[in-house]
């Protein structure tokens, strides 16, 4: 068989099948030497033998052969394989969980992450997960203890509860309530609060899996405490109230209150459970978001409550437990809890988002400070932005404006509920507002921008945009001029140049032809040691005299690239510039000519 394919193949395709080089040839080039010395040498072996089968079967298949264009067919040069081959190689070691910037206004996020975490957790990872400690050893008696300790003490004082502990995520404490205190027995719930949270989970399903016995009383919009009362039976083990955090029943509806279901519950002593999803230990009321509070819970006399730590809360993803001691002991005790347990990292940054709380540190919390924000605020900062960003966009071609918009919490929290605010429009005569998604998406700056589409154009909501991210939204490409500017601070400095910038822009765009920066506080003109896509070192600066580091100073980069034979140089511009600089010097066109541009000062 394989010697009658081998005499099908034309003599082209012998011909090209001859010129392909070995596996040792290929790993013999400077690159791929390299790079196996740099990485495991085997994962390099293996994506070059995949490489060259792919293209061995490209050739061999006379459909995909007969599609093949001439520069396709040049491609099987060693040279040409090696730029391949290495950058797969760099594609499997990059990491695929990387920073976007939100700029939908939706505060939660389920897709990106919902609530951001406080700064200050990054510090605690270092102080503490990047070391040993005492996760699970008590100090004081020199003995096994347990991790619970290091939130309980918090979650008991910001929730009023008796105990608490923690899970990996909500539905996770709402199957582990239900299998430690009703496994084999009934639990009274709603018809109307039978809802079904994120990816399809549904509350039968969780029930059904903990082995609890659901049993349905009242109707899909009309449930009375006699419902309730009438359903109970021998095999009752438990009273259910879902908070119905991702959706709303209005208008001929009515479900009894927090107060009547703890009177039940005290009267025919079985637990009361609330499920509360969104966690809000906050009262947010003053900036437009109404939602039940873990504490009202509590005081009103409700036996356990499981909430999320990601939502409202504005930590890390979890699931927290807490209410009578007795209950959660019981809870805990139960096998299942051991396999749902948090890690280290999850305890280090429950313990400085409560911290926050009981600091009233309200602002140290990401998602609570974006709630907060005043639409006063807002315009504020959209206008700042506008200032900033008009310089760098042809305004024959791109129309800006703020309108009035609303953000959202978002995270399956407070669905009718939205907070007013500032929002920028953008529209383009070349680009519709689906294409300029599109290439914000696609990380022009080297990060991506996740922004929304609405009445034909492209909506920016800087609530989700943390300050330090706005330079990086001042880079939106028309056509095939187009500049850079960014102000770059220590903290974000060799995220752009040393990571996802060089890499992203090198797929799409030319090299670029000349690098500027200036930094303040240090005299002339300082030129990038290489360039951002080239191979830019640790973010290494160098002026005439000596070479400097971004350390907590203010430092103005822009380049020139080139593309093609549309390209035109542009200056400076002064978008994060205190004062007018000039410079100077040969600029070379992307497979062109030198070109000179002197005198071009800020703002040109």
């Amino acid at each position: 068989m394989e010697a009658r394919a081998k005499r099908a193949l034309s003599a082209e395709q012998a011909e090209l099948l001859k010129q392909i080089p070995s596996v040792d040839e290929l790993l013999a080039q400077p690159r791929l030497a390299a790079l196996a010395g740099r990485v495991d040498r085997g994962l390099v072996v293996e994506v070059t033998r995949t490489v060259l089968a792919e293209l061995r079967a490209r050739i061999t298949d006379q459909a995909k052969f007969a599609m093949l264009s001439e520069l396709n067919l040049l491609a099987a040069d060693a040279a040409s394989l090696e730029e391949h081959i290495s950058t797969m190689v760099e594609r499997i070691l990059s990491h695929s969980l990387q920073p976007v910037i939100n700029a939908t206004g939706v505060i939660l996020h389920t897709n990106l992450g919902r609530a951001p975490l406080p700064a200050a957790v990054v510090e605690e990872f270092r102080r503490t997960a990047t070391q040993y400690s005492n996760l699970e050893y008590d100090l004081e008696a020199g003995a096994r203890g347990k991790r619970d300790v290091h939130t309980a003490t918090m979650l008991e004082r910001v929730t009023g509860a008796e105990s608490a502990i923690v899970v990996n995520n909500c539905a996770a404490a709402v199957l582990l309530v239900l299998a430690a205190l009703a496994k084999g027995g009934e639990v009274i719930v709603s018809r109307g609060e039978l809802i079904e949270i994120g990816d399809g989970f549904r509350i039968p399903e969780i029930m059904a899996e903990s082995g609890a016995v659901l049993r349905e009383v009242g109707t899909t919009n009309r449930t009375r405490v006699a419902d309730y009362e009438n359903a109970i039976n021998e095999k009752t083990r438990l009273l259910l109230r879902v908070h119905p955090s991702n959706f709303r029943i209005e208008g001929f509806a009515e479900k009894p209150s927090l107060e009547e279901l703890a009177a039940l519950s005290q009267r025919t002593g079985l637990p009361l459970a609330e499920d509360l999803g969104s966690g809000c230990l906050a009262d947010l009321s003053g900036s437009g978001i109404s939602e039940p509070l873990v504490r009202q819970s509590v005081e009103a006399g409700v036996s356990i409550v499981m909430f999320s730590g990601d939502k409202l809360l504005g930590g890390p993803q979890a699931g927290i437990i807490a209410g009578k001691k007795e209950l959660v002991t019981s809870v805990r005790r139960y096998p299942l809890f051991r396999a749902l347990r948090v890690d280290k990292l999850t305890t280090a940054a429950l313990e400085v988002t409560l911290g926050a709380y009981l600091r009233a540190a309200w602002d140290e919390i990401p998602a609570l400070r974006m709630i907060r924000t005043s639409a006063q605020e807002m315009k504020r900062r959209s206008e700042n932005f506008l200032r900033e960003l008009r310089p760098e966009l042809p305004l024959d071609e791109v129309e800006m404006e703020i309108v009035d918009g609303t953000s959202l919490a978002g995270g399956g929290s407070t669905p009718t509920q939205a907070l007013p605010t500032k929002v920028i429009g953008i529209a383009s005569a070349r680009y519709s507002a689906a294409q300029l998604e599109q290439r914000l998406r696609r990380a022009p700056a080297g990060i991506s921008v996740i922004a929304r589409v609405e009445n034909d154009r492209l909506i920016l909501d800087l609530r989700t945009v943390f300050t330090e991210q706005e330079p990086l939204l001042c880079f939106i490409k028309f056509g095939n001029n187009f500049r850079i500017c960014f102000l770059v601070t220590h903290s974000t400095f060799r995220l752009i140049f040393a990571g996802h910038y060089r890499m992203k822009l090198a797929e799409e765009f030319a090299r670029p032809t000349r690098c500027f920066g200036q930094v303040d506080g240090l005299p002339g003109n300082c030129s990038i040691d290489g360039c951002p896509i080239t191979g830019l070192k640790k973010g290494e600066l160098r002026n005439e005299e000596r070479p400097v580091r971004p350390r907590g100073i203010r430092f103005t980069f822009w380049c020139e690239l080139g593309c093609g034979a549309a390209d035109r140089s542009t200056g400076p511009a002064t978008a994060a510039t205190a004062a007018a600089h000039t410079f100077a010097g040969t600029v070379r066109r992307a497979g062109g000519t030198p070109r000179r541009r002197a005198g071009a000062e800020a703002g040109a």
